[in-house]
């Protein structure tokens, strides 16, 4: 029987791999035993959905770095050592908004130091010879003795810990970013696994050029999520949806999806602002008989600020604090797909959106007077500065709305011409969407499972 670890820190993880083929192939093969690594408030409802005799949940190990000043130090050099315009933006952002002075020029030294590869390369090394706490992980390894490793997250803590053990015992590793948009703003990877699952072509000059891996350690496999959107029995009718949401199916939909960028970094609002301009308009009847699902990131902690009672803007909340359960996942996917337009705010539903050739519109404004708004505060300046948004804009899948005004007429132009900028969308998923076949788990458990008993560790 073959042993694999695997990491999961965030709803994401469940999302990617235990709603698929990747823990559906592990749960059938009786031959595979996974190893699960979670964390405490979290472990017990895995269990209870996933778990069975061959898979086998356990809490993370302590690494103790609440107590480590230098290794939280070294951790905040290697989050600043990715030589991308995002970085140095989010050292901005950091700086403006209250952060110390000294941290700032540290960071932007470490910033401009990231573009040489000596400089990453000697990260990796006091990374690996001088921080030896991967010990924690000792007992895990040799309790279960695992056949091979797989790091979903790669970049943190408890993921380069395990991979940091595995490579000194010669153990196979495999790596994944839970996003498509880690490797530009946060993912400097400090250790390298034998083999990186990516989701599309872009991520493999990426991880070359930005952590030094070579392209044959990088595996382009897709969204394992996505592998349901071209699976027919998730497919629901719009009556279905409709009933799922409390949505009436013969209004049309304007899906408004305030993303993480607008309430999470730049902390600029809610969005209830520009979910007031829709409602305006649609009082007014410009975009006829429609109805706003508004729906707000999964990470936002709070309430809404926009009242929704008597107006045409109705919230959805399918998930929070990144709990995804099937049936949301199953929702949202079919929201994505019935939406006659959608209005986003920087979010990777943009790829889902494409996927299903839904007009998007981008909003480009903060509020009514973006004059007064700081630069480092405004989302048009993050649409610039955050490199995964780039590739969206520059493949034309979308229409940047700088104001108001355009915001409504770009709204109303979509609802009547469906197939502008179709080629756009078509774009953006042939880039950055990657293999649309259904397989992407797949791809990856055959990666665990196939790879060779000796690492290739550089």
């Amino acid at each position: 029987m073959k042993t694999f670890f695997i990491t999961v820190q965030l709803g994401s993880e469940i999302k990617n791999w235990f709603y698929g083929d990747f823990y559906r192939l592990a749960k059938e093969n009786s031959d595979i035993r996974l190893v699960v690594f979670t964390h405490p408030i979290t472990i017990e409802a895995y269990r209870k959905d996933f778990g069975h005799e061959r898979c086998i949940f356990e809490v993370f190990p302590d690494l103790k770095l609440s107590n480590r000043p230098l290794r939280q130090f070294f951790r905040i050099v290697s989050q600043a050592s990715i030589p991308t315009d995002v970085v140095s933006f989010r050292i901005w952002y950091w700086y403006k908004t209250g952060g110390s002075f000294l941290y700032f020029i540290v960071k932007q030294g470490v910033w401009l130091l990231s573009h040489l590869w000596i400089w990453r390369a000697f990260l990796r090394f006091v990374e690996y010879n001088f921080f030896r706490d991967e010990r924690a992980w000792e007992s895990s390894f040799q309790k279960y003795k695992p056949d091979a490793v797989f790091a979903t997250t790669t970049y943190r803590d408890y993921d380069t810990t395990l991979l940091k053990y595995a490579r000194r015992h010669g153990i196979p590793s495999v790596g994944m970013l839970r996003g498509w948009d880690n490797m530009s703003s946060k993912a400097f990877l400090l250790v390298h696994p034998d083999i990186l699952c990516v989701q599309n072509n872009v991520m493999v000059d990426e991880a070359k050029n930005w952590n030094d891996l070579p392209p044959n350690r990088v595996k382009v496999v897709g969204f394992p999520y996505f592998d349901h959107y071209v699976d027919s029995a998730w497919r629901m009718t719009r009556e279905e949806i409709g009933e799922a949401i409390g949505a009436d199916p013969s209004k049309k939909w304007i899906g408004f999806f305030v993303g993480g960028i607008f309430v999470g970094f730049l902390r600029a609002g809610d969005g209830s602002y520009h979910a007031g301009l829709l409602d305006d308009a649609a009082a007014r009847g410009e975009f006829g008989d429609a109805l706003i699902l508004a729906s707000i990131h999964p990470g936002f902690r709070g309430e809404w600020g926009f009242s929704t009672d008597g107006t045409k803007v109705q919230q959805i909340r399918l998930t929070t604090q990144w709990n995804f359960s099937q049936n949301s996942m199953k929702v949202i996917m079919n929201l994505m797909r019935e939406c006659e337009v959608a209005v986003d705010f920087g979010s990777s539903l943009s790829l889902e959106t494409a996927i299903f050739d839904r007009p998007t519109v981008f909003v480009g404004f903060n509020g009514p007077d973006d004059s007064t708004v700081p630069w480092y505060k405004k989302i048009s300046v993050a649409y610039d500065r955050y490199t995964h948004l780039r590739y969206i804009f520059d493949a034309g899948g979308g229409w940047i709305a700088k104001d108001p005004g355009e915001l409504i007429s770009a709204i109303k132009t979509y609802l009547i011409e469906q197939s502008l900028h179709r080629e756009g969308r078509a774009q953006i998923v042939k880039n950055l969407v990657g293999p649309l076949d259904g397989k992407a788990g797949a791809r990856v458990f055959q990666v665990l499972c196939t790879l060779g008993d000796k690492p290739i560790h550089d």
